[in-house]
């Protein structure tokens, strides 16, 4: 994600806020150090935010990212395997955490954390999520083998309806690729205006120079 993309995204979000918010960054089985939720998202979030605000990453259990930025805090949602029982107990540390925590915004970097992101939403006014889409989710459970045959396309379905809904509500959606734009039906039903593209890629460093394309 380029920097002036991450500083746009950052700039709408604070924007829409108006206020020193708590902002909660949460996925299941990205870990707490994770490239996309943490390293772009959190870290831009976090320089962007003025005091007391504060950015609260919640995910897979990792070793917390050295010289994070002091208004970052880390939760760990999942400790086991994703087809672990921990994976529900996932759920119900996350419903622990929007009380705890109680943000102003959540980005929610995974589909089966939606659920409990819209009912949270219904019961607080001037509640904010945005949506984002890191991969076609129903189409990896239909043509991965993690699940069994027999409940792939029930999943999928599933999914692509909750996926549909929380897009109707949600503040904002973020693709990870702009095909995405095309395969999601759902997107189609949106205003442009809350529709993001903010890609996978590469961020180099400051003062690192990257390689020049071969001719």
């Amino acid at each position: 994600m380029p920097n002036f993309a991450a500083g746009l995204f950052s700039f709408f979000l604070l924007l829409a806020l108006r206020t020193a918010p708590t902002i909660l960054l949460a996925s299941v089985l990205k870990p707490l150090d994770d490239t996309r939720m943490y390293g772009k998202f959190g870290r831009t979030l976090a320089a962007g935010l003025p005091a007391p605000g504060r950015v609260w990453v919640a995910g897979r259990q990792a070793p917390l990212p050295a010289n994070a930025p002091h208004n970052t805090q880390f939760t760990s949602l999942l400790h086991g395997s994703r087809l672990s029982l921990q994976r529900l107990w996932a759920q119900v540390r996350y419903w622990r955490l929007l009380r705890r925590a109680q943000p102003a915004v959540v980005l929610v970097h995974a589909p089966e954390l939606l659920p409990l992101t819209l009912l949270w939403q219904q019961f607080g006014r001037g509640r904010q999520f945005i949506y984002d889409i890191r991969e076609n989710y129903a189409l990896n459970i239909r043509s991965q083998g993690v699940y069994p045959a027999f409940v792939r396309g029930r999943l999928a379905s599933g999914l692509r309806w909750v996926e549909a809904r929380a897009a109707q509500r949600a503040t904002a959606v973020v693709l990870a690729e702009a095909s995405y734009a095309a395969e999601l039906p759902f997107l189609a039903r949106l205003p442009t205006s809350r529709v993001l593209l903010l890609e996978n890629k590469y961020q180099p460093q400051a003062g690192e120079t990257l390689p020049r394309a071969a001719r």
